[in-house]
């Protein structure tokens, strides 16, 4: 998941006369909260999707998280495992084949979706969701082609998912192709959520019934790019559902509010939370910095050699490189968002190598490696990044390092809706060097989604690459398929810790630094805890000081 631009939207919560004091908590969660209150979160622009299936970005999958229930979801907790994923609609953890291949659930009583549908959820309700993971286009569906008859659907040969059975109302039966080690985490996710069978791939977010605690309000719902209003889903029974408290009983959401407007309302309460990343090193400047939370949020900033472009078919040209490059003075240009990198997996991911310190430049190493490597005068190349201003001084800082090993680099700045479409997703576009980001699609066991994305040398298309360094290492596809299909978990994450180490000795694609996470907070916010998956908080959990 490439990294989201800035935006804001502001949420409400408004309280509900007569409701008491919730009680009860699954194990590892927060205390006992307390219901309503109004919250108010910041979001600089509009969400890319009130819909499970078609959502791309944090700010929609904490709105899934609010309104639509799968087979499986991440706790609550983050601590100490809110990367696991936890029955959901299904009433306990499947029963899986010896082969690996089959997982049987049944689905828990008492579970209905609000309007339109307004009836019980069944079986039938989990299948129209997978399936509407490919008619819908989803941006994960890539991910779930692991799902027996997933290519004959998206081919157009089936009208429906084969791997996907429901031998009766309370029973979902999944089928894979091959084993996959993370299809419960991939079950997580909000692309994975029931819908009601029949709905378009361009549905509007009110024809989408929810099973969640919350739905779109009947009046003022969504209006684009100004807000979004939930209220409680009546369908929803708070005893059917482990994982989410809804403390509160509303949420309003409006678009478009500057920094300096959400400094100054998280400081007279006007906003509680801030629900999407503020540009690189701007968090609210009149912010107590005890207002500030700061989490890893799955997100590496990297620079890619194309190893298809000279010199960096040179895997000894790039080793050099990546010797020169100063990694702490990228991370710095995000203030204290950010810390120099040294591994490609993320800290929330399976297999994060947290005893790894990012290496200090090293410039006199790096002549000597290109000298080793035919290249004692250096040479000349290109970088290509955004107009972004980020982009542009990171841009500077590569160039500098570069200089001192005898590297001469000539940056391009092209816009940013273009870099990525024009530039680095085409590989004939023979971009040499480029910046960019990538967030881990979910935590935990997700070597699938951090990893091979960005190495996988399998596929290649005349457009939309992820590998945009077009690194092919058939060794380290093979190492990738074979960890995906670990089945223990502690062996899985470190099957994918060898795949890390094997992706970085390529050094096509050098980490630089991981990003964190800062989300500002008003004081009467309780219960927030930053989340692996939903790292601006799960507004399922939060309450608010009476």
């Amino acid at each position: 998941m490439r990294a989201m631009a800035a935006a804001i939207l502001l949420v409400t919560l408004t309280a509900c006369p007569g409701k008491g004091t919730h009680s009860a908590l699954p194990t590892g969660s927060t205390p006992a909260g307390v219901s309503g209150g109004t919250l108010h979160v910041g979001l600089t622009e509009d969400v890319d999707a009130i819909d499970p299936q078609r959502a791309g970005q944090p700010a929609s999958f904490t709105l899934a998280r609010a309104m639509h229930r799968g087979l499986m979801a991440f706790p609550a907790a983050v601590a100490p495992d809110g990367a696991q994923p936890v029955p959901d609609l299904a009433d306990g953890l499947p029963g899986v084949s010896p082969d690996g291949l089959r997982y049987i659930f049944h689905l828990r009583p008492g579970v209905a979706f609000g309007p339109p549908a307004s009836r019980p959820l069944v079986a039938g309700d989990v299948k129209a969701g997978l399936e509407r993971i490919f008619t819908a286009s989803s941006p994960m569906a890539g991910y779930y082609r692991i799902i027996a008859g997933a290519d004959a659907l998206v081919a157009g040969r089936a009208s429906g998912l084969s791997g996907v059975e429901t031998p009766d109302d309370r029973t979902v039966v999944v089928s894979l192709v091959r084993p996959a080690n993370d299809l419960l985490w991939l079950l997580s996710l909000p692309a994975a959520s029931a819908v009601p069978p029949g709905l378009s791939a361009t549905a509007r977010p009110a024809e989408i019934s929810p099973s969640g605690p919350y739905r779109l309000a009947a009046d003022d719902g969504y209006v684009p790019e100004h807000g979004i209003h939930l209220v409680r889903n009546e369908a929803w029974v708070p005893s059917s559902d482990p994982v989410r408290h809804a403390w509160v009983d509303e949420v309003r959401y409006e678009v478009g509010l500057s920094t300096a407007e959400i400094g100054a309302r998280l400081l007279d309460g006007r906003v509680d939370l801030l629900a999407d990343r503020l540009p690189p090193g701007t968090p609210p400047a009149a912010v107590p910095p005890d207002q500030i939370v700061r989490a890893p949020n799955g997100c590496l900033r990297y620079l890619f050699m194309n190893a298809r472009v000279a010199p960096f078919s040179n895997g000894r040209v790039r080793a050099a490189v990546a010797t020169a490059l100063d990694r702490g003075g990228v991370a710095a240009t995000y203030g204290s968002g950010a810390t120099p990198a040294a591994t490609i997996l993320p800290p929330t991911v399976d297999g994060y190598d947290a005893s790894r310190s990012a290496p200090a430049p090293d410039p006199a190493a790096a002549r000597e490696r290109l000298a080793a490597a035919g290249f004692a005068h250096g040479f000349t190349t290109r970088l290509v990044v955004g107009d972004q201003a980020t982009d542009v001084l990171q841009a500077g800082l590569v160039r500098a390092a570069l200089a001192k090993a005898g590297v001469h680099v000539a940056i391009s700045i092209v816009p940013i809706a273009l870099l990525f479409e024009d530039h680095y997703e085409v590989p004939g576009a023979g971009t040499p060097m480029g910046i960019a980001t990538w967030c881990a699609d979910w935590p935990g066991l997700a070597g699938r989604g951090a990893l091979e994305p960005l190495v996988d040398g399998r596929g290649f298309r005349a457009r939309g690459n992820t590998n945009y360094s077009g690194v092919n290492d058939p060794s380290l596809d093979a190492a990738m398929d074979a960890a995906a299909k670990v089945a223990d978990p502690v062996q899985a994450g470190a099957a994918w810790l060898d795949c890390d180490r094997r992706a970085a000795a390529l050094f096509a694609v050098v980490p630089l630094a991981q990003l964190v996470e800062e989300s500002a907070l008003s004081v009467r916010v309780r219960g927030f805890v930053p989340h692996p998956f939903y790292v601006r908080g799960d507004p399922t959990a939060l309450w608010l000081a009476p």
